[in-house]
């Protein structure tokens, strides 16, 4: 029996729908294909759009650090300009330590008088005071302070730390001292003997006296401070008695210079 019409066109049809099929296929396979080249090229173009910015940040911030770092070198060179023309007008001053003073010995102790009054006498020769005499025994240290301006510029000079003791000729904003001059104190420190009651007392209160001094220019722009040590060691402890040796055992004290140059009216 012969296909009909009607067979023929089944034929074809399904052909046709295989041919479709495949074609359809081949154009997914495709399409999945460059799908995938896609999502991998987006990929490696969110890689590089990351990379990029990675360099972009780093870049941002050596840009930023060296900013900061020219920011820095300016303010430096511009306060190392200022302190310099502060310290082109600062004044120099030599302090100097003499034991004793114009008109008293170098220690004096109170010594009584009629009725009921006292009075301060020269200590010429080494004393003993016992115990029981420690009550009423005081004695008194002088020192002469030199200070010496050799510089071109008046200087003003103050006393920061006396060491418990009283400086004479100098007011509450210190002295000033004039270009190439000199200008003395006397400095005190009164003792009663029973504050010298022990070894350790004796040590503190006699030994090695620092006083402490500030020199500033006549602006008030900065200041330089001084240490004078001063060497009391004329007063012995022991078990029974304190010793009192009248002499001084130094002839002069130099004051040092404390590092670091303080501007405070920059700082302010």
């Amino acid at each position: 029996m012969e296909p009909t019409v009607t067979d023929w066109i089944g034929a074809a049809t399904g052909v046709l729908t295989f041919v479709a099929a495949a074609v359809a296929g081949y154009f997914a396979g495709r399409a999945a294909h460059w799908t995938k080249k896609q999502a991998e090229a987006s990929t490696r173009q969110v890689q590089l759009t990351e990379g990029q910015l990675d360099v972009a940040r780093q870049e941002a911030d050596r840009a930023r650090a060296l900013g900061e770092e020219q920011r820095r070198d300016v303010t430096l060179a511009v306060r190392r300009a200022a302190e310099q023309r502060v310290d082109a007008t600062m004044p120099t001053v030599l302090i100097r330590a003499t034991p004793g003073a114009a008109k008293e010995a170098f220690i004096q102790e109170l010594l009584p008088l009629d009725a009921g009054r006292r009075r301060w006498g020269d200590l010429d020769e080494a004393q003993d005071v016992s115990d029981f005499q420690r009550e009423g025994q005081v004695f008194r240290v002088h020192v002469t302070i030199h200070l010496e301006n050799p510089s071109d510029y008046i200087a003003r000079v103050a006393l920061v730390d006396g060491a418990g003791g009283e400086l004479h000729g100098l007011d509450a904003d210190g002295v000033v001292v004039r270009p190439r001059a000199e200008t003395t104190l006397t400095w005190t420190k009164t003792l009663p003997a029973h504050e010298l009651g022990t070894p350790r007392a004796v040590h503190l209160l006699t030994g090695n006296v620092r006083l402490r001094w500030r020199v500033r220019d006549i602006a008030l722009n900065a200041y330089d401070e001084v240490d004078l040590v001063l060497n009391l060691n004329n007063f012995l402890r022991d078990s029974f008695s304190l010793r009192v040796h009248p002499h001084p055992t130094w002839q002069e004290s130099v004051g040092v210079l404390v590092p670091g140059r303080v501007y405070d009216r920059l700082d302010g």
